[in-house]
């Protein structure tokens, strides 16, 4: 039986056996990484240290995203600006999610009870749309919504 070679003995491994720790290392690090698309990176939204705010937006948004766009295209994406998402107005200083208007963009599914956590939302545009069930009882926690037609 051979003995597995050692860096620590100076031996290097052979290239099946680099291969096998090279997926390992990259397993590891990504079992503790965070998912590849975060809000704080930077693109989505610019100064993440200065907009906590609209990453946590961008956050909620980002995990709607598959969820509202089932059989609709979305361009959410944080190699974006989160300012040139469809459907997304930015408002305030520092910014947030003022308005999400995805009237007549074929969404399919239930209204998410997520859309609750957009604190400073002001106007919430679901009409034309697939849209089915209740009005989830979270978007009342929206306190600065003016519109909401649906």
């Amino acid at each position: 039986m051979r003995q597995a070679a050692s860096l620590r003995d100076g031996i290097l491994p052979s290239a099946g056996e680099a291969t096998v720790w090279s997926i390992v290392i990259i397993l590891l690090l990504a079992a503790g990484s965070p998912p590849l698309q975060a809000c704080d990176g930077g693109t989505a939204v610019p100064d993440p240290e200065n907009n906590p705010g609209l990453v946590a937006d961008c956050t909620v948004l980002l995990g709607l995203r598959d969820e509202l766009a089932v059989t609709a295209s979305l361009n959410w994406d944080t190699g974006l600006a989160i300012t040139d998402w469809e459907g997304i107005n930015v408002s305030g200083s520092p910014g947030r999610v003022s308005r999400l208007d995805l009237k007549e963009t074929a969404l399919t599914g239930t209204i998410p009870p997520e859309l609750g956590r957009l604190s400073q939302l002001q106007e919430l545009h679901l009409f034309n749309n697939e849209l089915t069930g209740p009005i989830p009882p979270e978007l009342g926690q929206l306190t600065r919504l003016q519109e909401l037609p649906l």
